[in-house]
């Protein structure tokens, strides 16, 4: 969920957009994010996922991004060796599974096999840029594939759900966004 410093600072940046121009036919990719991916394996001890997966959903992301200029990569994999991890929620565990294996530097991307929010299954989490200390991604393995990744990463790098009402609705038209 959006806070509201962290739209503040959206609305600061809107209004600086128009001052430059923007095409995005002249974009080269200039920004290259490293992903460090940790599968947590299952109860029978397997990954659940594979590096094909992981290239397809990269891919898939990167198609979104590349005319924003950035372009992510899988850095290295680990696997962790305790499914106690690989049911997540909220509050629990992912603190210390950040504690213990979270590298600096790059988005530590967690595939688990269940996350809950409350009492509500989830297909992942993140959190936007304004948290500190929040360079991660938790994602239930079952949504590698699709745009459950790439959703992730753009709440990641800021952009917020379309459906995201916490600074008003926006008309269809377009004639609110200034405000």
């Amino acid at each position: 969920t959006v806070t509201q410093s962290f739209l503040n600072e959206i609305i600061r940046n809107y209004k600086d957009e128009n001052s430059s121009s923007f095409d995005p036919n002249t974009i080269n990719i200039h920004a290259k994010i490293p992903i460090h991916v940790h599968i947590v394996m299952n109860i029978k001890g397997l990954a659940g996922v594979n590096q094909e997966n992981l290239s397809n959903s990269a891919g898939t992301a990167n198609d979104y991004f590349k005319n924003a200029g950035i372009q992510f990569f899988i850095d290295s994999i680990d696997y962790i060796n305790d499914h106690n991890y690989s049911f997540i929620t909220f509050n629990n565990l992912k603190k210390e599974l950040l504690t213990k294996y979270a590298i600096d530097n790059r988005i530590n991307l967690f595939l688990v096999d269940s996350i809950k929010m409350g009492s509500i299954k989830s297909y992942g989490f993140t959190y936007f840029p304004d948290e500190a200390d929040s360079n991660f991604i938790y994602l239930d393995k079952n949504y590698l594939s699709g745009n459950s990744l790439t959703t992730m990463l753009g709440h990641f790098m800021g952009l917020l759900s379309t459906h995201e009402t916490w600074g008003g609705r926006e008309l269809a038209s377009g004639k609110n966004c200034t405000n």
